[in-house]
């Protein structure tokens, strides 16, 4: 199935260029961190997959 690490991503300037304002001023998304936490959220594995336990669950 392989959704992967490789396609989840945000538009290059994101990931680039500091924020101009708000509470993120000056930082660049962190999408690495970010990523891990949501792959740990949704029970799916580090490659960004969907572990067995979750097709189980979704009576896939």
């Amino acid at each position: 199935m392989a959704a992967g690490v490789e396609k989840d991503t945000l538009p290059p300037r994101l990931l680039r260029e500091d924020l101009p304002s708000g509470p993120a001023k000056s930082k660049v998304a962190e999408l690495q961190v970010m990523l891990a936490d949501y792959y740990e959220a949704r029970c799916w594995t580090a490659e960004g997959d969907p572990t067995n336990a979750i097709f189980q669950e979704l009576r896939l």
